[in-house]
Parts: C-alpha cells; sequence; structure tokens
C-alpha cells in the first residue's frame, strides 16, 4: 500500500523588479506594488493581490522587521486587514495596512517586510506537492517633516575613492535602493547585502576603477529606475 504524502513546500520570493503599478506576472497570486510607503500624515497604505489563476488560493499576509523568512510577525505595531483570506480564481482583493509608530525615529525612514503567502486549494483525494508562494516586498514608513523630499535624495549621494573602490554616502533621511552602480563602464556585484544604503550611512564597493563617471541606478518609490550621474 502506497502511503498518501501531502506536504507544502514554501519558497520566497523577494520582488524587486523594476515594474510600475501593474500586477507580477507569476505562478499564484500577483501583487500590484515592488514596494509600500506608509507616511506620516495617514499612517494607513493599501495594496492589492490579484488571482490570474483558474484555482482560488489561501492568502496569509503578514509584516517582519526583518528579511529573513525565520522572523517572527510583528505584533501590536501593524494591523494587516485581512491578514488572511481566500482568493477566488480570477478575482482581486486589497489588503490595508496600518501603523501604529510609536517610538520610531522622526528624522528618517523605518524599513519593514510585507509578507504575502498564497497556498493553493486542496483536495483532500489528491496526492503530491503543493507548493506556497510567498512574496516579500519593502514596507517603509516615511515620518512627515523630514529635512528633504524624496525625490531629492539621489542628488544628494556623495561618492569618493577608497583604497579597494569606492563608498557611497547617503547624507538622507531614506533609504536608498540600488538597482545597479557602474564606474567607467564596470558594473559593481549587487546583492542583499550591498544592494541597499540606509539613512545616514555609507557602504564600502569593491572596484577596479576608481576615477571618471559613476552612475547610480536607484529603484524608486514607483518601482521604476532612475539614474544619478556622479564623477570621482
Amino acid at each position: 500500500m502506497v502511503n498518501k504524502i501531502r506536504f507544502f513546500q514554501y519558497i520566497s520570493l523577494c520582488v524587486l523588479g523594476v515594474l510600475f503599478l501593474s500586477f507580477q506576472v507569476q505562478a499564484g497570486v500577483g501583487l500590484s506594488q515592488t514596494r509600500i510607503i506608509i507616511n506620516g500624515d495617514t499612517n494607513t497604505a493599501s495594496i492589492s493581490a490579484r488571482n490570474n489563476n483558474a484555482q482560488p488560493y489561501l492568502v496569509s499576509n503578514f509584516i517582519t522587521e526583518k528579511l529573513d523568512t525565520s522572523s517572527p510577525p510583528l505584533s501590536g505595531m501593524f494591523v494587516v486587514t485581512p491578514n488572511i483570506f481566500r482568493l477566488a480564481q480570477e478575482s482581486e482583493n486589497t489588503i490595508k495596512i496600518q501603523i501604529i509608530p510609536t517610538n520610531l525615529p522622526k528624522d528618517r525612514e523605518s524599513l519593514y517586510y510585507f509578507h504575502s503567502r498564497n497556498i493553493p486549494s486542496t483536495n483532500k483525494n489528491e496526492d503530491g506537492i503543493k507548493i506556497a508562494m510567498e512574496n516579500i516586498i519593502k514596507v517603509f514608513y516615511r515620518p512627515i517633516n523630514l529635512a528633504i523630499n524624496p525625490k531629492e535624495a539621489g542628488d544628494k549621494l556623495v561618492v569618493k575613492a577608497t583604497p579597494n573602490g569606492i563608498s557611497i554616502e547617503n547624507p538622507t533621511p531614506y533609504y536608498i535602493n540600488l538597482f545597479k552602480i557602474t564606474v567607467k563602464n564596470e558594473t559593481i556585484k549587487l546583492n542583499k547585502i550591498n544592494n541597499m544604503i540606509e539613512p545616514f550611512s555609507s557602504k564600502n564597493y569593491v572596484v577596479s576603477n576608481k576615477t571618471g563617471a559613476v552612475n547610480i541606478h536607484i529603484i524608486n518609490d514607483l518601482g521604476g529606475e532612475s539614474v544619478y550621474n556622479k564623477k570621482l
């Protein structure tokens, strides 16, 4: 007799593609945005989940402090409504997020991660593997009355030569999300550790060219790409 096996294999997908407000094209449930920005004047934001498939999904939504998939969901600070729901085939649902910004910095952004985990419908007579997909995107809490406009942040970046390459200083209250950096046509390799520069901080990048044009490609608020030209 063959034992029936049913299990879920969770796959985390960090959605960082260069997209505007269109739904992600992938198996499972897609999200309408590549990032969520919560402004301090309302402390609320919303995002839509869309199921383009021919089967329903159970969608679970939560927010963590770290990108690590083992990071526990935050409780008390965020209210996600609905946090779990059934999304029928060929349908869409809006998810509302409210933050209670207790003790958060008022002079800079704060960063969190929104998880949307979608599990396909099951049939008790089915055997085999069911794959649950998980979209993970950044959540930025943006306090009111920050020193500069977010559109000015890229212009404020400072690039300097270092013994091993270059450093990029971010003197602004905003997180700088990097898509690509080139120094005199040499592309710097980016990863999940160095592709973001925190507010009022800097990062070093190893590169052989230490003079010439530096092109910094940044993922903007809409999920698109903005390019800023610097020179060493």
